[in-house]
């Protein structure tokens, strides 16, 4: 069945014979001319099409016009006398007037993803390459993958770190730091060719901690270093690193893992950890201290949280704590205890944890419920080994880890991290951790028997 609307032609014929009676009513009723006048109906004219009623049936007004109890009506709102316009579906107000909608412009119209790759809108429409095989996307293009290679350029005999100690690497610019049971500062401006810039003999009686470089000072942790100072923090002065200048001796402190935010320095010491105030490096002052369930602690800060976890047997568990306040640090929260988490790392807004052979990623939306999203499990020969706390570091979205020899990791997605090269200096023992990643891809290791290596990582 049709229904038809009134035809203009229509309603204008029944509106002049409308007003042609009133007018004549108004000469005879002289005495209300205005009450005639106002009696006479002002009937509109707004075009409409001929639409099917039946399912979803109803009346398709034209523009500038909307449905409204089954009539087209004007897109005009009374209100407050305002002259906003409410219009329809399909059309937006412009200049006063209900016009026509323009089609949305297209993301994807102005991005090229190249020969490998096409222009995709996302659910949410925003563009993005979807790239081949062996391509992704790098600035909305999309470029090769490379493979990772690992070439040594040097290895240097420096002595060893000793069976059970980890050993501590620093690697700043053209210096490399390295404390173990000798103390060396190496130049590696020519990492074919690295050169002793300062040694000092004296044996770490009871292992090396940990070391950390803020500016110019370098804060060491461990036992007996140079000229037999006992266990402790100790501070020196590497504006020179050919000839350091010691400035603070802390007895009272033995750990193995430090970390850093702002002015604060956290030592990772036996069953607690300790917060100090370095804004003064000459100077540090503690300030607080939390009790902590893992010895032999690991620890990492993740925003304004501290992730603590030990490579202790029996397994100790995982403690987050809130360091928002760092007068006032509070344990929120005690995951575990298995597995223990031997080294933690932050990079690119996803958290790592290494145990063994193998490195999780970790969502941080929440820092104190980390969600696992993968893992990837490394080749390595030493299968039931551990990883100590440094054992971690990263470039891009590659992530280097030191077990038997050096493994690298492609972390870009990090639900499915793969592993993409690893090397190991022929000869060598375990690196035990001493690792570090300089920005051009020169890898510093240490390992335990003694060796200093230099590996530059490429994409090919």
């Amino acid at each position: 069945m049709e229904r038809t609307a009134t035809t203009c032609e229509a309603q204008a014929t029944k509106s002049a014979s409308s007003r042609e009676f009133f007018a004549r009513l108004t000469w005879v009723l002289l005495l209300v001319p205005a009450l005639a006048l106002a009696l006479a109906p002002e009937i509109g004219c707004h075009d409409t099409q001929v639409v099917a009623e039946g399912d979803g049936g109803g009346l398709a007004c034209g523009p500038g016009t909307h449905e409204q109890g089954g009539q087209c009506m004007p897109d005009s709102v009374t209100g407050d006398g305002g002259t906003s316009l409410s219009c329809g579906p399909g059309t937006h107000e412009e200049n006063g007037a209900c016009v026509p909608d323009r089609a949305r412009p297209n993301d994807c119209d102005n991005v090229d993803c190249g020969a490998h790759g096409t222009c995709k809108l996302s659910d949410f429409g925003k563009a993005y390459c979807d790239c081949d095989d062996g391509y992704h996307s790098e600035n909305m293009t999309c470029v090769a993958t490379c493979a990772v290679q690992l070439d040594e350029l040097s290895l240097t005999d420096i002595g060893p770190h000793g069976p059970l100690q980890q050993g501590a690497l620093i690697v700043d610019q053209d210096v490399a730091y390295l404390l173990g049971a000798h103390v060396w500062f190496m130049d590696i401006s020519d990492p074919s060719h690295p050169s002793a810039l300062y040694q000092a003999d004296s044996d770490w009686h009871g292992g090396p901690g940990d070391a950390i470089l803020k500016d110019n000072y370098l804060f060491m942790m461990g036992s007996h270093w140079l000229d037999g100072d006992p266990d402790g923090l100790v501070v020196y002065d590497v504006s020179d690193p050919s000839s350091p200048r010691k400035v603070g001796d802390f007895g009272t402190y033995m750990g193995w893992d430090m970390a850093i935010k702002g002015n604060l320095l956290l030592l990772a010491l036996t069953g607690s950890v300790v917060i100090m105030d370095i804004a003064d490096p000459e100077n540090p002052t503690e300030i607080s201290r939390v009790k902590s369930t893992p010895l032999g602690a690991t620890i990492e800060v993740v925003g304004n949280y501290l992730w603590i976890t030990s490579a202790a047997n029996p397994p100790q568990g995982w403690a987050i704590v809130d360091i928002s306040d760092p007068h006032n640090p509070a344990v929120v929260n005690h995951l575990g205890p298995p597995p223990n988490y031997q080294a933690l790392g932050v990079s690119s807004g996803t958290g790592y944890a290494a145990y063994m052979n193998s490195v999780m990623t970790l969502d941080l939306a929440d820092p104190v419920h980390p969600v696992i999203l993968g893992s990837v499990a490394f080749n390595d020969p030493d299968q039931n080994g551990g990883v100590s706390p440094d054992a971690i570091a990263f470039l891009d979205d590659l992530a280097v880890i030191s077990i038997t020899g050096i493994h690298v990791a492609d972390v870009s997605d990090p639900v499915h991290p793969m592993e993409v090269a690893s090397y190991n200096s022929p000869g060598q023992s375990r690196i035990e951790g001493a690792l570090a990643v300089r920005q051009d891809g020169l890898i510093v290791s240490y390992y335990q028997s003694g060796g200093l290596s230099i590996v530059q990582m490429t994409c090919k």
